[in-house]
């Protein structure tokens, strides 16, 4: 009996939620073909399947031009033997994937094989849903060390990635550095208040429940505020980073009767509300002026870490640059007080106070942190820029602010 050998990508790779399960895989998960007889688009559709823990959840077809002899074989009871050679794409790309796959070919038969009908769509949707969840609860860790260059410092550093975030063990970040000058957030506190006030009179189990109702909306709330933030990050660093290549590689539709039709620079994001939004900063703000992008720096003698949004080069001679920061607070202009223990509560009182009483402050503090590590490193920093998306106008508004002094804070008298 002829064995047959198959080397190639699966299609259908981007729809019914594929590409999320895929971003999940490490590359050695097992695989398996599935019949797909009542496929409305292919009688021959051969699908592939991985093993995620216990549930086998679908990722692609076999090409329609290579099915037909394996649709044949596995109809036939024919054993496929198939494995995940490699996966491609990601980094804003689609995620690919590449299988091996072997199988016998099939005998001449007289009469019609039984073939297994294919489960519903929903589920399947279902258990491609629940898998989802699970990985979002217990995220993969990845605790290799790495090694990291940075440009701005001209060192490297050994550091640990999870989920695309760099981090150092026993480093204070630049977001932890203001924080503490601040009352946290109590979540307990600030949902007694409103039970308060609008369940006064309910039973003890009822309260609880509203509570944890409460917990859960505000939770919600704050992942979708949290990927929008993300997202807007991700397409201003992309447009900054690779805008030369995109404009180079954008179409242009050449007509004999009117003139030539230009498409967008491809460095800019598809989805036209985000397009607008990285479009209307860099008619503000942009120009032809080095800047680099999500830059991790650190120090090493005072344990000091974190990533900036964008440093903006002034003079690249004289080492003089700005430090720059994309924010997408709902209101950067809350009230926000420090404790009256902070050492920078003092510029904050007075008729002259260098320091306001709002969010914006903080990032202040945030940026002048980051201005202290690269100014230990040679840079001179000549200010500080917050760029606030307001969500009513959907405009981007510019905030400007001298370094802070944080020695203090860091050094000590």
């Amino acid at each position: 009996m002829k064995v047959f050998k198959y080397n190639s990508k699966l299609v259908g790779v981007t729809f019914e939620g594929r590409q999320a399960v895929i971003s999940t895989l490490k590359g050695n998960e097992k695989l398996r073909t599935r019949r797909e007889p009542e496929n409305e688009y292919d009688k021959n559709a051969v699908a592939v399947d991985v093993l995620t823990g216990k549930e086998w959840l679908p990722i692609g077809y076999i090409a329609k031009d290579k099915n037909q002899e394996i649709a044949k074989s596995m109809d036939a009871g024919e054993e496929i033997n198939i494995v995940l050679s490699n996966i491609t794409g990601g980094d804003g790309k689609s995620y690919g994937i590449n299988i091996e796959l072997s199988y016998n070919q099939a005998p001449e038969v007289k009469e019609e094989q039984e073939v297994v009908k294919v489960a519903p769509s929903r589920d399947t949707m279902k258990n491609v849903l629940e898998y989802l969840l699970e990985v979002v609860k217990k995220p993969a860790k990845n605790t290799d060390p790495i090694i990291f260059n940075s440009v701005l410092l001209g060192k490297n550093i050994e550091v640990k990635e999870n989920n695309g975030h760099i981090s150092l063990d026993g480093y204070l970040s630049g977001s932890r550095f203001p924080a503490q000058f601040y009352e946290e957030f109590d979540k307990d506190k600030a949902v007694d208040l409103v039970l308060d006030k609008h369940y006064a009179d309910v039973s003890k189990e009822e309260r609880e429940s509203v509570k944890k109702q409460i917990f859960e909306m505000w939770d919600i709330n704050g992942t979708a505020s949290t990927s929008f933030g993300t997202g807007i990050h991700a397409a201003m660093e992309n447009y900054d980073k690779n805008y030369e290549l995109g404009d180079k590689i954008k179409s242009v539709k050449t007509f004999k009767t009117k003139p030539p039709v230009v498409g967008d620079n491809k460095a800019l994001n598809r989805n036209p509300f985000i397009k607008n939004i990285v479009q209307d900063f860099h008619k503000q703000f942009g120009g032809d002026y080095i800047r680099f992008n999500e830059q991790f720096v650190w120090d090493r003698e005072f344990k000091l870490c974190g990533s900036i949004d964008r440093v903006k080069v002034v003079d690249l001679k004289k080492r003089i640059i700005r430090i720059q920061d994309f924010k997408t607070d709902a209101d950067i202009h809350e009230k926000k007080y420090q404790l009256t223990s902070s050492p920078f509560y003092k510029l904050t009182q007075g008729k002259e106070a260098t320091m306001g009483k709002e969010l914006l402050d903080l990032h202040w503090l945030q940026l002048s942190f980051y201005a202290f590590i690269l100014a230990r490193a040679g840079w001179t920093v000549e200010g500080l820029d917050v760029y606030w998306l307001n969500g009513e106008t959907l405009k981007w508004e510019e905030f400007s602010h001298d370094v802070i002094d944080i020695n203090e804070a860091i050094i000590g008298d």
